[in-house]
């Protein structure tokens, strides 16, 4: 199941980048090309095609960070801390929170711990963007006893967690539970509405 996944991701990024990715920079450089012909004889025109190469730049830059995200070639080359620090990066572009990570003893992981723990960062941290409200993120990850562990608590609105969980468009929580439990692994979510949120996760390696 989680060949089946990372390869599908892969699959994605390779289609968002060589279709998507392409298609962007051609409609950008045809925007270029259209203003430097219409100069300054129509401002408004000009301003126009300005606003619109802006969206499509932006557009590019994030369609970047979700290539990454699908298929971190960091996380193969460089391991697990370097690909959490990179991703807490990006995500600064769009969370305006303050963020703190530690992460110890991470080196030498297999790989399917290594991926899962990724992945579960990964939804974790973007569920605190989007739903959260939160003005502090912690992250901790460390590999003790056999197990790799992670903490991540922010000072959000908090939740209910039996309510999410019986959502039927609420895909976050049981996709966490789902990989957890794939390899053996334990998670605990602590939250209440109004009181922030803990979501502590064990994975033996």
């Amino acid at each position: 199941m989680m060949k089946v996944e990372e390869e599908e991701r892969r699959r994605i990024s390779r289609e968002l980048h060589d279709e998507v990715g392409q298609s962007l920079l051609v409609v950008r450089l045809y925007l270029e090309m259209i203003q430097g012909m219409v100069g300054d004889e129509n401002k408004q025109a000009s301003v126009k095609l300005a606003d619109t190469r802006k969206v499509v730049e932006d557009v590019i830059v994030e369609m970047r960070r979700l290539i990454s995200a699908l298929s971190p070639s960091v996380l193969q080359a460089l391991g697990l801390p370097a690909s959490i620090r990179q991703f807490v990066r990006n995500l600064g572009r769009t969370f305006p929170g303050r963020v703190r990570v530690r992460m110890s003893d991470l080196d030498g992981l297999p790989e399917g711990p290594k991926i899962m723990m990724y992945r579960l960062v990964q939804e974790c941290f973007t569920n605190a963007v989007k739903h959260s409200d939160a003005d502090n993120v912690s992250l901790q990850v460390s590999r003790k006893n056999g197990s790799v562990y992670m903490k991540l608590q922010g000072d959000g609105i908090g939740f209910d967690v039996k309510d999410a969980a019986g959502k039927r468009e609420s895909f976050g929580l049981a996709g966490m539970r789902e990989r957890v439990a794939l390899l053996g692994g334990e998670i605990d979510i602590q939250t209440n509405p109004g009181e922030g949120t803990k979501v502590s996760i064990a994975i033996p390696v």
